[in-house]
C-alpha cells in the first residue's frame, strides 16, 4: 500500500474520479461521498519509510507541545508501539510490513483539532476523519494531500490525507452539500442550499474568487446544489442543482457556458467524458442524457433504469457509461449504440452510488437500506468478486485507489470506511503434492498448515513464507483428511488405507495409531477438550476414540451409510454426524447410544459438514449444491444457501462464527454472511474441484486445496485498514452517576453502543454492545448502582453499574433486565426516588406526546398518558430528578406540567409565542429554565405560573440546555456549537466556548465541568 504517492481523484456531493495521461471521471450517488486513498502498487523503499518515521516524530512531538494530557494515554502508546515496530519491521529488511505499521501508527495517534478551545480538558475518543452527525459530500484533491467533507453542521473540513488529521475549516452559511477539487490547482467548489457556488483555496484556506458563482434563480425558489464536477482541464465546472437544471460555467470569467433544462426530474449525478469533450447527466426521470460539451447540445437520451439514476460513470478507455440508481439493477451501456451490455443484481431498494477501478477492470455498488452493502463486481468475467458490510445507512459514496487494492465507502450514518481488495493475484499458490489435494487444516498458531494428498503424503506449510517445512510419508493409499487439535499437539491423517495416525506436528513423530475402520476413513474431528477424536468411513462405521487410551470409546457399527461428516459442537454435549443417507444425526457424549435428533432437509448425499465455533449452528451441504445452515437450539432449518452449480465438498465456519465458506466442483470459494445469509464473496483460482478449506484463526484468510493439486491462500480483506477508538458516530446521549465522589461517566452513540470514561485519563472503561439501534436515552438512578439505556427501536436495558470505587478496578455492568416498547422510539427516560419505576418519553408514527412509567423490573406498564393537545407537536420532555414530574414543551410555546405518579395535569402554561427548543426542572423541582426556539431564555416558578427572570440568548437558534446539580449554573447551546454558561441568579453570562463540532447533548460534571455529545463521536470535557 502506499499513500501520497501519484495523483488521486476528485468528485462533487456525489463522486468522480480522473487520472492523468489516461483521464477519466466519475460521478453519481444521491448526495454523493468520496473517498479515495492514494496507494501505489509500487513497493515502498526504505527512504519512503524514514521518511515516514520522521513525519511520525514530528506530529508525536506537536501533540506533547499541545496538550497530550488531553487524551488516552492507551493510544498514545499503542501508536509507539506501532512506530516501533516499523522501525524493528525496516531493519529487518522488511519495508512492507515497516509501511503497514507507521500508516497505523500515524492514523492512531491522537491530534488536537484546529479552533480548539483551550478550556477543553479531555477529549474521550478519536475525531480523525469523523465529521457528523451526517456528511454531505467528501472529496479527495488531484495530488491526494488532502479530504475534504462537507456536514451537517454547517461546515466543510479539510483532512491531512496521510493520517487523518483536521487542517482547517470553512464555515458555511447553510448546509453544504456538494463538492469539488480542481485538478490543476488547490481549489475546493463548495455547493450548498444557496444559489453562491463558493471557491476556496485549500492551501491557504481563502476565497479564491471573490463572492463566488452565481445560480440563475429568476423564480427565487429554493434551491440546493447536488453535484459539482471540473472538466479535466479545469476549464468548467458544471452545477446540477434542485431546480432540474444544470448549468456549465467558464472558470476564465466566471460566466455562463451553457445552462442544460429540459430534465422530468433533479439531475443527481454528473460525468464528465474521459477527453472532456462530454458531459453526462443521470436524472431521477431514469433518463441517461449525454452533451457535448463545447456547445452545450444533446447528443444521446435513453432511459438507463426504470427510476431514477443516482449515479453514473465512465469506464476508462471506452465510450462505455456504468449506470446505477433506483431499481436493483447496475447496467453498463455503449453510448454510441445506446445499447446495454452487462446487468448486475444489487440492492432491492436501489444503488446509491458507484465507483469503477482506474483500469476498468472492478466496478463497486453501494446499495440503501436495509441491505446497505458494498459489491465489487470484474468486469471482464462479470463476476461478483466481494461483498462488504458495516454501514448502518445507504451507501453515499465509493472510490477505488489508484492500484485498484483499497476501497472506501461513506454512507449516511456518517462513517468512512476503508476496505482492502487485495492485490491483482488474490490468492497465494503453495504446490508440491504429487496428486490430488484431499485435506487441508491451519494450526492454532495460524502460520503452519497440513494438507494430505492422494500421492500419500502429508505435507506442513509456512503460510508466511509460502514454502514447504516437511513432508511425510504416513500412509500407503490416498489420505483423505488431516485435523489439527485445539491446543495444535496432536495432527490427526487418514486415508485409504483405514489407519488413523496420530503424529507431533513439529516433528511427525507418530504419537498413536488407531485401527478399527474396515473401509477408508472420510472424516475426522477433534473434541475441543482434546479428550475425544471422532471418524467415519467407508465402511459406514462412526467411532469415538478416547485418546487417552487410543481405543474407541463408542462405535457406530450399522450407521447406516457412508459416513461423509462429523463435528463436535463445541460447548455442549453433542457430536453431529451426516452421510450418503442425506441426514444429520445428533449424539449425546459419550456413549452415543441412539441419535438424539435426525434432521432431513437435503436431497442428495450430504458430502460436508462444519460446526460453528460459537455451538449454535451446523452447516451442511450436499452433492445437489445446496448448503443448509441449522440453529442447534431449535433443530431447525435457520437459511438455505445456494449458488454452487455442483457438489459442495468443503465447509468451515471463521474463528468469530460469523462468516461461512464452502467450495466444490464448480471451482469456486465462496463466502457467506451468516447474519443475512447473502453471499459476500467468490475466490477463483482453482482449476478444478475444490476439495477441502479452511479459516485462518485471523478471521482474514483462508486456504484451500484440491483436484488441481496445489493449495490456495486466500486473503478475504474486507477488514478496516484504519484503526479508531471511541465512538464511530455521533453521540446522542450522556450520564453522569450522582454524587461529587463520581469518577466516571457513560455515552451511547448512533452506533449502538454505551461506552463508560475514566474522568481523569479519558480511557475506554468499558464496552457495551447489547443495542441493535441508535441510543436515544440513558439515566443513572440516584444510587448510581443502577443505569437505563433506550435505542430507536423502544428497547429498554436496566444495567447493574460496579461499585463506587478506582476506575482501575471497573469491572464491565451486567444487563439485569430488558424490555421493548411495540413499534415506538424512547427518547428520554428518568428513575423514580427508590429505582423502583422508569419514566420515559415514547414516540411513534402516530403520536409524540405519550408519557410511560414502567416497573424498572418486568418491565410492564404502569401508565401511560398524552402530555400535550393532540394539535401540539411536542418539541421537548424533561423529567425531575426523582422522576415524579415531567414537563412537556410544544411547538406553540405552550408548556403542560404532569405528576407521573398519579397522571394528574399539575400546570399548563404559555411560556412562548414558538416552540420550545428545551426545558428542565430546577434540583429542588420550584422552577423550569426553558429554552425558546427564537433565543429567549426564561426561568419561571412554574407553580405560581410567574416568570421569575428572561434573557435574550445571544444564541440564533437555542438547541438545548442543562442545569448544574447546584442550581447556580444554566448551560444553553445552538446548532453551531456554540455554548453560553450563565449565572442563573443574576442571568449573566459568565462564559462562551465555541466548539468546531455540532453538539447534541450536553451534562454538567460537577459544578465547573460540562460534558458535551458530540456530533463527530467524541466527547469533550470543558473546564473553567
Amino acid at each position: 500500500m502506499r499513500w501520497l504517492r501519484g495523483t488521486t481523484a476528485t468528485g462533487a456531493r456525489t463522486m468522480w474520479q480522473r487520472e492523468t495521461g489516461n483521464s477519466w471521471l466519475l460521478a453519481g450517488g444521491l448526495v454523493g461521498l468520496l473517498a479515495l486513498v492514494v496507494w501505489s502498487s509500487a513497493e515502498p523503499t526504505a527512504p519512503d519509510v524514514e521518511a515516514w518515521l520522521r513525519a511520525y516524530e514530528r506530529e508525536r512531538e506537536e501533540l506533547r507541545q499541545g496538550g497530550a494530557e488531553r487524551f488516552a494515554t492507551e493510544w498514545i502508546r499503542l501508536a509507539d508501539q506501532y512506530a516501533d515496530q516499523a522501525r524493528q519491521a525496516l531493519q529487518a529488511g522488511q519495508p512492507s510490513e515497516a509501511e503497514r505499521a507507521i500508516f497505523r501508527a500515524r492514523w492512531i495517534l491522537p491530534a488536537i483539532p484546529p479552533d480548539l478551545p483551550t478550556q477543553v480538558e479531555r477529549i474521550f475518543g478519536s475525531s480523525k476523519l469523523r465529521h457528523g452527525p451526517a456528511i454531505r459530500a467528501v472529496v479527495w484533491s488531484e495530488d491526494g494531500r488532502w479530504l475534504a467533507t462537507a456536514g451537517s453542521d454547517f461546515a466543510v473540513r479539510l483532512w491531512d490525507a496521510s493520517n487523518g488529521r483536521e487542517i482547517r475549516t470553512f464555515r458555511c452559511e447553510d448546509w453544504p452539500t456538494a463538492l469539488a477539487f480542481a485538478h490543476h490547482s488547490p481549489l475546493l467548489a463548495v455547493g450548498g442550499q444557496s444559489t453562491v457556488i463558493r471557491v476556496w483555496d485549500a492551501t491557504t484556506g481563502k476565497e479564491a474568487l471573490s463572492g463566488g458563482l452565481e445560480l440563475p434563480n429568476p423564480a427565487r425558489g429554493k434551491l440546493a446544489v447536488l453535484a459539482l464536477a471540473f472538466d479535466p482541464q479545469d476549464r468548467y465546472l458544471a452545477v446540477a442543482n434542485s431546480q432540474q437544471q444544470v448549468q456549465v460555467f467558464k472558470m476564465s470569467d466566471k460566466g455562463l457556458a451553457f445552462q442544460l433544462v429540459g430534465f422530468a426530474g433533479q439531475p443527481h449525478s454528473i460525468a464528465f467524458s474521459t477527453d472532456g469533450e462530454y458531459l453526462a447527466v443521470g436524472a431521477s426521470d431514469g433518463l441517461l442524457r449525454v452533451y457535448r460539451t463545447q456547445q452545450g447540445a444533446l447528443w444521446r437520451s435513453f432511459r438507463g433504469n426504470t427510476g431514477a439514476i443516482y449515479a453514473v460513470a465512465y469506464l476508462p478507455g471506452k465510450n462505455q457509461v456504468v449506470v446505477a440508481g433506483q431499481d436493483s439493477f447496475v447496467r453498463i451501456f455503449d453510448i454510441d449504440r445506446s445499447q446495454e451490455l452487462v446487468r448486475w443484481k444489487s440492492g432491492a431498494n436501489g444503488s446509491t452510488a458507484l465507483a469503477v477501478s482506474r483500469n476498468g477492470q472492478l466496478v463497486a455498488v453501494g446499495t440503501a437500506t436495509p441491505d446497505t452493502a458494498i459489491r465489487v463486481w470484474r468486469v471482464d468475467d462479470r463476476t461478483l468478486v466481494r461483498t462488504f458490510r458495516g454501514h448502518q445507512h445507504w451507501v453515499q459514496g465509493l472510490a477505488f485507489d489508484r492500484s485498484g487494492r483499497l476501497l472506501v465507502s461513506g454512507g449516511l450514518d456518517g462513517q468512512l470506511r476503508f476496505w482492502e481488495l487485495g492485490g491483482g493475484q488474490p490468492f497465494r499458490e503453495l504446490t508440491g503434492h504429487e496428486g490430488y489435494v484431499w485435506s487441508v487444516a491451519v494450526h492454532p498458531d495460524g502460520r503452519r498448515i497440513a494438507s494430505g494428498g492422494a500421492d500419500g503424503t502429508v505435507r506442513i506449510w509456512d503460510s508466511q513464507q509460502r514454502r514447504q517445512l516437511h513432508v511425510w510419508k504416513l500412509h500407503e493409499l490416498p489420505v483423505t483428511v488431516v485435523a489439527f487439535s485445539r491446543d495444535g499437539q496432536w495432527l490427526a491423517s487418514a486415508g485409504g488405507d483405514r489407519v488413523i495416525r496420530l503424529v507431533d506436528p513439529q516433528s511427525g513423530q507418530e504419537k498413536q495409531r488407531l485401527e478399527g475402520h474396515s473401509g477408508a476413513v472420510t472424516c475426522l474431528a477433534f473434541h475441543p477438550e482434546g479428550k475425544w477424536l471422532a471418524s467415519g468411513g467407508a465402511d459406514r462405521q462412526l467411532i469415538l476414540w478416547d485418546l487417552t487410551t487410543g481405543k474407541p470409546r463408542r462405535t457406530i457399527s450399522r450407521y447406516g451409510s457412508v459416513v461423509t461428516g462429523v463435528a463436535f459442537v463445541p460447548g455442549r454435549n453433542i457430536l453431529v454426524s451426516g452421510g450418503s443417507d442425506q441426514q444429520i444425526r445428533l449424539w449425546e457424549l459419550p456413549d452415543l447410544t441412539e441419535p438424539t435428533q435426525v434432521w432431513s432437509g437435503h436431497r442428495q448425499p450430504i458430502t460436508a459438514l462444519a460446526a460453528s465455533p460459537r455451538g449454535d449452528l451446523i452447516a451442511s451441504a450436499d452433492g445437489d449444491g445446496q448448503i443448509l445452515v441449522w440453529q442447534v437450539n431449535a433443530g431447525q432449518k435457520r437459511a438455505l444457501l445456494t449458488g454452487h452449480s455442483g457438489p459442495v465438498n468443503a465447509l468451515d465456519f471463521s474463528a468469530d462464527g460469523k462468516l461461512l465458506a464452502s467450495g466444490g466442483a464448480d471451482r469456486l470459494v465462496r463466502l457467506w454472511d451468516l447474519s443475512s445469509g447473502s453471499e459476500i464473496s467468490q475466490f477463483a483460482g482453482h482449476t478444478d474441484w475444490v476439495a477441502a478449506l479452511a479459516f485462518f484463526p485471523d478471521n482474514h484468510r483462508l486456504v484451500s486445496c484440491g483436484v488441481d493439486r496445489s493449495l490456495k491462500i486466500w486473503e478475504l480483506s474486507g477488514q478496516e485498514l484504519t484503526v479508531s477508538y471511541g465512538h464511530s458516530c455521533k453521540v446522542t446521549a450522556l450520564a453522569v452517576p450522582t454524587g461529587e465522589a463520581a469518577s466516571w461517566f457513560v455515552s451511547g452513540s448512533q452506533d449502538t453502543t454505551l461506552r463508560f470514561w475514566d474522568m481523569a485519563t479519558a480511557r475506554e472503561l468499558a464496552l457495551l454492545s447489547d443495542h441493535s439501534d441508535e441510543i436515544t436515552a440513558l439515566a443513572c438512578d440516584r444510587t448510581g448502582r443502577l443505569l437505563a439505556s433506550a435505542d430507536r427501536s423502544g428497547t429498554v436495558r436496566i444495567w447493574q453499574l460496579p461499585p463506587a470505587g478506582s476506575p482501575e478496578k471497573f469491572s464491565p455492568p451486567r444487563l439485569r433486565n430488558s424490555f421493548s416498547v411495540s413499534r415506538a422510539s424512547v427518547f428520554l427516560l428518568a428513575w423514580n426516588a427508590d429505582s423502583s419505576q422508569l419514566v420515559g418519553w415514547v414516540t411513534d408514527s402516530q403520536s409524540d406526546k405519550t408519557l410511560v412509567v414502567w416497573d424498572a423490573f418486568s418491565g410492564k406498564i404502569i401508565r401511560s398518558l398524552l402530555g400535550h393537545d393532540r394539535p401540539v407537536r411536542v418539541t421537548c420532555v424533561a423529567f425531575s430528578a426523582d422522576g415524579r414530574l415531567a414537563a412537556v414543551g410544544g411547538h406553540t410555546g405552550r408548556v403542560i406540567v404532569w405528576d407521573m405518579s398519579n397522571g394528574a395535569l399539575v400546570k399548563a402554561t404559555q411560556a412562548f409565542q414558538s416552540a420550545v427548543a428545551d426545558l428542565a426542572f430546577s434540583h429542588d423541582n420550584r422552577y423550569l429554565l426553558l429554552a425558546g426556539a427564537q433565543g429567549e431564555i426564561q426561568l419561571r416558578d412554574w407553580q405560581e405560573d410567574r416568570l421569575v427572570r428572561s434573557w435574550p440568548s445571544q444564541q440564533s437558534a437555542l438547541a438545548g440546555l442543562a442545569v448544574n446539580p447546584r442550581d447556580r449554573l444554566l448551560a444553553t447551546f445552538d446548532n453551531r456549537g456554540v455554548i453560553h454558561i450563565w449565572d442563573l441568579e443574576t442571568g449573566q453570562l459568565q462564559t462562551t466556548f465555541r466548539l468546531p463540532v455540532m453538539i447534541h447533548a450536553v451534562a454538567f460534571f460537577g459544578s465547573q465541568r460540562l460534558l458535551t455529545a458530540n456530533s463527530n463521536g467524541t466527547v469533550y470535557l470543558l473546564a473553567w
